[in-house]
């Protein structure tokens, strides 16, 4: 996927506890759209005028989303945007985390995040920016830098934030 030669990484370790509620990987899943078809036979829906997704806390918008379901679960959902905007509240009900990319696939089986392109993370422990991050929601690690040469990951922590 990422090309080893071209790609500047920084692994930075996280508590998943620190950006996800409990009570969100509970919540329902809601799906708003302007318009959306469901393929049953393809096992897929397609919102391509624009999207809203929510689970508790989370909140999903994008421009166009492919929904991929099977036996009334998710599988995996893959957003465009300019940007597709994240948005899910921390533990501390005045933090949130919010994530911005102009293509974001969710893969809720394998517990992992995909994004491209100008991608920001903003949280309690700062911002962080690159073109291209890998978030493995399982082992907590985030690989982060870009595919062509002279991109870089770039992260500021304030520390006078808590």
């Amino acid at each position: 996927m990422l090309k080893q030669n071209l790609f500047l990484s920084f692994l930075l370790f996280f508590s998943i506890t620190a950006w996800t509620l409990e009570s969100d990987r509970k919540a329902p899943i809601k799906v708003d759209g302007p318009t959306c078809i469901s393929k049953i036979k393809e096992n897929k829906t397609i919102c391509d005028q624009g999207v809203t997704i929510t689970q508790g806390s989370l909140l999903i918008r994008s421009a166009y989303a492919t929904i991929y379901h099977k036996d009334s679960q998710i599988e995996r959902i893959e957003m465009t945007g300019t940007p597709v905007y994240f948005e899910q509240q921390v533990k501390d009900e005045s933090d949130k985390m919010v994530i911005k990319s102009k293509y974001m696939d969710y893969r809720m089986q394998d517990d992992k995040v995909f994004l491209k392109g100008d991608v920001s993370v903003t949280s309690t422990m700062g911002l962080t920016q690159a073109q291209e991050m890998e978030i493995d929601l399982e082992t907590q690690e985030i690989l982060a830098g870009g595919t062509e040469e002279g991109q870089q990951f770039h992260m500021t922590i304030d520390p006078n934030k808590k």
